[in-house]
């Protein structure tokens, strides 16, 4: 542990003095262009136990501090004033995110970032959601889009009056061609708005997901693919049939379509920049528990949302107090949101779940030889176009034509396909015509205080209707539940299901209605006392039985059923047992796939000292993601090829594409271990699956041993290319080290001096996959009792500004699992300010 403590500061020590030489070169490119480059270096002290009195276009002073870390705790007594002061501290610590991020969500980043960034505008500009945005205006209710503008008043108040400069990262773009004059617009309700879709489009279940499956079926035929989605699949949603797969003549014309990440236009739709921000591995874990299960008697919730982990955070932590509504809100939230979005409220915790409902269609579309017309159900009708208008840098503006299929959406060019697509929250193709309400239900979750007004505010036609998700929820008065949300649709032909490309000139493909709240996974109170999910379609007894085709592909099971089998050990379940599985380091699969694995290659590498060696190692594994484990190194190194391995000839993709783009992460997602295990397990008596190994593009006909034996070669061969050649120096935490990437941070040079980290950390259901940027983006825990218990710690902490002593302030409870109690009520939080509130709440204002 010293050790460990030794090298983790040696870490930072060497960080921080780049960042010096960094800061240094900043200064003198700021005195060469004559000063006109500003910046703004937080000091600890404005941070940690301060107190800051904020009058401007109050109601009532409003105070404002910080606990050790850095969270803003923000005490107001109306609700007009609360979110007025969040804008405004949203601004303060992270205006440069909330920046770029409406850019990205309004389609608007080639204003700021240059035309690179046209085809990500243009996508968001395809899909609608700038139009949705300003037309969801009408269906929220006018007390809502008051305390929304009080938000937005309070960001803009914050950049008109308090602005002392620029962040820093402004700086670095006039280095690129941001004008020297630059100041960031004011932000709308409409931005907020825009946002909110974004991020209800991102957790939608299918970006991409449709051709993938369609280029599974033309790759391996309709017995194969089923073969293997039948590992996966939930009550038959996986199998097709010829019956309703008539696109197969378009895959056959296109048979020689390359899948590449200059051919993918759908899914990567963002540059790396913006990463951290989109997140390429949605995710979550999350459970409640009911009193008669806990030490305390009460009810308990554990939620870890798994988003791209970053610098800034993707999520942050607020403390928020009402006090003449007696509300008091502790959570994390996305930015630019006012609010919360996991947390708790005076009476209910909530945590959430990305379920990946099917919210989205493409249709293979058969167009005329003009371009200009479309065949559907029998006859050619005229393609509607418009033109969108895109701005640059310095004012210019870029136009480009947007053609759409009515019915039906955007048409795109996929793969060489050309495909129309269609999300829930379309304008003009919903009966509706009208946008969305999230924002409705948004507010009505934060002032929920019982489960039935949950259910209200998650109703997909009134409340949180486009952002499909997952809560998980704990009351103090003993309740616990599970609800969806999201607005799904409905197809005319019920057994086709959006698991593919449909046929766009079949009527009989159509969307006829959007799914009733009662067709939506709902649990209250289950006999188990426990509800859970990790992405999953839940495996316990659901209130309402009778349930529609929801998703195409629910997220693999391994971690649901690991938080099942913890919580089902026995015992009354604590708070800690709580942090503690949300540190679990165990996989859940691999004590089954190992010994398959080993059992193959101790007959094949005898004589091979160093295969030998590794061969030990995993014999000898724990199956313990810890920071000094060799065998996590071998069997992740293996696993990370053998899925391609298998069906990278099947897929059209090779080693060499692992992680370069969207298409990778979603075919990773399909080659996790469940799958892979019962593959290998199955081959020795099935044809078709024997077939899977046999790889297409070499003339010999490779068995299940050549395959696992030339992965493991191949796996250890690359990691002692990166760890050097003796395994007995291989350490999990250098093989998955944790890496924190800024938003600006693309690769290039000096620039990386942005990112936080390397962390060696531990790994497993919290802490995953560090190299693919994915991780949990806070941990939230919750404990009802005769003493109310909050946990919360958001990576790596509360502020946006790089040079701050507070950046990486929630790094170590983070990186060490540990606990981090937030005072139950905002009276608590008065023990750590070093003057008198309560004089200056009696009315004592400055």
């Amino acid at each position: 542990m010293v050790e460990k403590q030794a090298r983790d500061a040696r870490s930072r020590l060497n960080l921080a003095f780049y960042k010096k030489i960094s800061l240094v070169a900043i200064i003198i490119t700021n005195f060469l262009l004559g000063g006109t480059l500003s910046w703004k270096l937080y000091t600890k002290q404005q941070y940690q136990g301060g107190l800051e009195i904020l009058n401007a276009r109050m109601n009532q002073t409003v105070l404002i501090y910080r606990d050790g870390d850095g969270v803003p705790i923000i005490e107001a007594r109306t609700l007009d004033d609360l979110f007025f002061a969040q804008g405004y501290v949203e601004a303060k610590d992270r205006l440069f995110q909330c920046d770029m991020l409406r850019k990205v969500a309004t389609g608007s980043l080639s204003s700021i970032l240059g035309a690179d960034q046209l085809e990500s505008d243009f996508f968001i500009h395809a899909i609608g959601i700038p139009v949705i945005a300003n037309a969801s205006i009408s269906r929220t209710r006018p007390e809502i889009l008051h305390l929304c503008q009080r938000y937005v008043d309070g960001l803009n108040w914050y950049i008109e009056n308090r602005l002392e400069a620029l962040p820093m990262e402004y700086d670095l773009l006039k280095l690129t061609g941001l004008p020297l004059s630059y100041m960031p617009d004011k932000f709308t309700v409409q931005d907020v708005m825009a946002v909110l879709l974004y991020f209800g489009f991102q957790f939608t279940g299918n970006h991409g997901l449709n051709i993938l499956m369609a280029r599974l079926v033309h790759g391996m035929g309709f017995d194969g693919f089923n073969a293997i989605t039948g590992f996966l699949k939930v009550d038959g949603e996986y199998e097709i049939n010829e019956s309703h797969a008539s696109y197969l003549h378009f895959l056959g014309e296109h048979s020689s379509s390359s899948i590449t990440s200059e051919s993918l236009n759908l899914p990567r739709v963002l540059k790396p920049m913006i990463d951290p921000i989109a997140g390429k591995n949605r995710g979550s874990n999350c459970w409640a528990v009911a009193g008669s299960r806990t030490s305390t008697g009460g009810t308990m919730l554990a939620s870890d949302p798994h988003l791209a982990i970053g610098n800034p955070g993707i999520m942050k932590s607020w403390y928020l107090s009402c006090v003449n509504e007696g509300m008091t809100l502790i959570g994390a939230q996305f930015p630019l949101i006012p609010g919360i979005i996991v947390g708790r409220n005076d009476d209910i915790s909530w945590g959430i779940t990305a379920p990946f409902y099917d919210c989205g269609d493409t249709w293979f579309e058969s167009i005329d030889a003009t371009g200009s017309y479309y065949l559907y159900d029998g006859s050619y009708h005229p393609i509607l176009e418009e033109e969108i208008h895109m701005k640059l840098p310095g004012g210019k503006m870029h136009a480009k034509t947007v053609k759409k299929i009515p019915g039906h959406g955007v048409l795109l060019d996929i793969f060489g396909y050309q495909v129309s697509y269609r999300w829930t929250a379309m304008i003009d193709t919903r009966p509706d015509n009208n946008g969305s309400c999230m924002l409705n239900g948004l507010f009505d979750l934060l002032m929920a205080s019982e489960i039935s007004d949950i259910t209200s505010a998650m109703d997909p036609g009134n409340g949180w209707d486009d952002f499909p998700l997952c809560l998980l929820i704990a009351t103090k008065n003993g309740n616990i539940g599970y609800l969806g949300t999201g607005r799904i649709p409905i197809r005319k032909n019920e057994e086709v299901q959006g698991v593919i490309p449909l046929n766009g000139s079949d009527p009989g493909d159509d969307w006829i209605r959007w799914n009733h709240q009662e067709e939506i996974p709902r649990c209250v109170n289950p006999a188990s006392g426990i509800v859970y999910a990790a992405n999953t379609k839940p495996d316990f007894p659901m209130d309402n039985v009778e349930l529609p085709y929801l998703a195409p592909a629910h997220g693999n099971a391994y971690r649901a059923n690991r938080i099942r089998d913890l919580l089902n050990h026995g015992g009354n379940i604590s708070l800690e047992a709580m942090n503690s599985m949300q540190g679990d380091l165990l996989d859940y699969w691999a004590p089954l796939l190992v010994p398959e694995l080993t059992d193959v290659l101790s007959n094949h590498v005898i004589g091979n000292d160093f295969l030998e060696k590794c061969l030990n190692h995993l014999v000898e594994w724990n199956y313990l993601y810890e920071a000094d484990s060799i065998g996590s190194v071998v069997y992740q190194a293996f696993l990370e090829r053998y899925g391609i391995a298998i069906l990278g000839d099947e897929l059209g993709i090779s080693q060499e594409n692992v992680g370069t783009d969207e298409f990778t992460a979603t075919c990773q997602y399909m080659l996790h271990p469940e799958l892979l295990l019962n593959i290998t397990l199955e081959a020795s008596h099935s044809p078709i699956l024997q077939a899977l190994f046999d790889n297409r593009d070499t003339p010999s006909c490779e068995t299940v041993d050549d395959i696992i034996l030339s992965t493991y070669q191949d796996a250890m061969t690359h990691v002692a290319t990166i760890l050097g050649n003796d395994p007995g120096t291989w350490k999990w935490s250098s093989w998955n080290p944790l890496i924190l990437k800024h938003l600006l941070y693309q690769g290039q040079g000096f620039l990386e001096f942005l990112n936080l980290g390397p962390y060696n950390v531990d790994g497993g259901m919290c802490i995953k996959m560090q190299r693919n940027g994915e991780g949990a983006a806070t941990r939230f825990l919750m404990a009802w009792g005769d003493t109310v218990k909050t946990s919360l710690v958001s990576p790596p902490g509360p502020v946006g500004s790089h040079f701050s002593p507070l950046e990486d302030s929630e790094m170590d409870a983070y990186l060490q699992n540990q606990v981090k109690l937030f005072p139950s009520d905002i009276n608590e939080t008065h023990e750590n300010v070093a003057i008198s509130i309560s004089t200056i709440l009696e009315g004592e204002h400055e």
